[in-house]
Order: C-alpha cells, then structure tokens, then sequence
C-alpha cells in the first residue's frame, strides 16, 4: 500500500499510520452509518486509522467512541443547519485535523464538501469524496474535490458527462468501485 507521505501529496507521514477523517453531515440509523462504519472497521484491517466526525443523534452510542466526533451542524430544537453550529464544526474539525494527525479528507455528503474545503484552507490534505448519488448542481460547486469515489457503473458516466465536463477537467481523477 502507498502511504501519503510517498504520494508527494503532502507532508510526509509515514513514521505513523494513515489517519483518515470521514466528514458526514448526519450520522442517522441506516445505509451511510452502516457505510461508514464497515469503511472505517474494513481500513483498521490495512492499518489505517478512520476518525469520524458527523451530527450523531442525541444519545448515540457511538458518542463515547474516541474516534467518532459529534458536531453542532445543527440546532438542537428544530434540527434545521445552524450557521453558527457550521462554523463551530469547522473550528473543532481544524483541531481535530492538528491533533490527530489527519492526512486524508473523506466526504459522505454535499455539505461535508463544503465543510472540507473550510477545514483544509491552511492545511496539505488530500480530499476525497464519495459520491453516494448523482447530483446535477454539483458542476457548479468551486470547492468540489478533484478525487471521486462513483460505486456505481451508471454513477460514474454520468458524473464523467455533468459534473467534470462542465468543470472543463473531463480526465479528473474519478475512481469506481
């Protein structure tokens, strides 16, 4: 396996293991959490340390889990986006990124595209993001990550055909599954 450092990507890390940051905006019961969490058990098994961070449900029993991070995206009452939860989420995440060690960007959702691009400003880490659907608005998104994950044959033509061809970067890096 190629460690970061080796990619000439970013800094050199390879005295510890890769540390992956998962951004998700809400980590709810059902198919991305489960996603998720098998990402995350499946790189422990190639020495990768995956860190989460999402808006968990309120008595989530991952809350005690020292590498799932629980962020403010929302307002407790209403549950609608907070402004002011994002850019807490972006201070904490900062942190997180220097503390931990953070190497890599992994983004689950839209939102969490634009909260990695926030993070990353100041910082040399690699983003990548999955894209769990297709969505047509994505073309016009300026902090969109050069490196795609598409799980689906139809998936990744049609990104290919929208989303890239309309950022005038047809070969961008899109990697299918």
């Amino acid at each position: 396996m190629t460690r970061f450092g080796e990619t000439g990507h970013g800094p050199d890390q390879t005295a510890g293991p890769l540390t992956v940051l998962h951004l998700i905006n809400h980590l709810q019961w059902g198919g991305i959490r489960r996603h998720v969490l098998d990402l995350k058990e499946g790189c422990a098994a190639y020495g990768v340390r995956s860190i989460i961070a999402a808006s968990l449900p309120p008595d989530d029993a991952l809350d005690g889990d020292g590498d799932v991070f629980d962020l403010p995206l929302y307002a407790p009452v209403t549950s609608r986006k907070s402004l002011r939860g994002f850019f807490q989420s972006v201070r904490l995440l900062r942190r997180l990124v220097a503390q931990e060690g953070v190497q890599v960007l992994h983004m689950h959702s839209r939102y969490a595209t634009l909260l990695a691009a926030m993070v990353s400003q100041d910082a040399q880490l690699a983003r990548v993001y999955t894209a769990h659907s297709n969505f047509e608005h994505l073309r016009w998104l300026p902090w969109y990550p050069d490196t795609v994950i598409v799980p689906t044959a139809a998936g990744d033509s049609h990104f290919r055909a929208t989303v890239r061809q309309a950022r005038g970067n047809p070969q961008a890096r899109g990697i299918r599954i």
